[in-house]
């Protein structure tokens, strides 16, 4: 009966080792999909556009600023080429500089098939312990700037256009009487 016992005991304590190990995995499992989601969430609030492609120049993320600026669900582009969104000339440029790329401005295609004028910062990454990595593209929309640039510009004309108004219409006057004393001076 001891032998039983000690079987017992042996398939018991396997049991539970394996049952040590299953939990493990499930905890580690769980408190990836929770940093997972913690960083799908950080990259969600960002106000900046990123998209994340892949080894293969596939997109395999997109934030909700990139959604919000130029139209594209996740379903819409996740798993393309990135060079759905870029012109070709862009894309010429893009590969020339490589994937160290900071604050170069050109533009993106939206899904309406606008041009929109971004400036795009690129980092390549690696997976710990792995060659394949891609390429993290950060995204800021320029056409506020573009439009506060248009409007002191057009400012500035106007500043420019009133002084000249100003100047001419106190100059005219001033010849006016300028020339009357003048004749009264010559007339004394």
């Amino acid at each position: 009966r001891t032998d039983y016992l000690a079987h017992d005991l042996s398939q018991i304590k396997k049991i539970s080792q394996y049952s040590a190990i299953v939990l493990g995995r499930y905890f580690a499992d769980k408190q990836i999909k929770r940093s997972e989601r913690f960083y799908q969430k950080l990259l969600d609030r960002l106000h900046n556009a990123v998209f994340i492609t892949d080894t293969d120049e596939k997109i395999m993320y997109i934030n909700q600023a990139f959604t919000d600026i130029f139209g594209y669900s996740k379903n819409d582009i996740v798993g393309k080429s990135k060079n759905i969104i870029f012109p070709q000339t862009d894309i010429e440029y893009l590969d020339q500089i490589g994937s160290g790329a900071m604050n170069i401005e050109l533009h993106m295609i939206s899904k309406d098939l606008s041009l929109t004028p971004v400036r795009l910062s690129t980092k390549r990454f690696d997976y710990e312990h792995e060659e394949a990595g891609g390429i993290i593209y950060n995204i800021s929309d320029l056409r506020q700037t573009f439009e506060l640039e248009k409007k002191e510009i057009l400012l500035e004309r106007m500043k420019s256009d009133f002084k000249s108004m100003i100047i001419h219409d106190l100059k005219n006057p001033l010849t006016t009487i300028m020339g009357f004393a003048d004749i009264l001076a010559g007339g004394l």
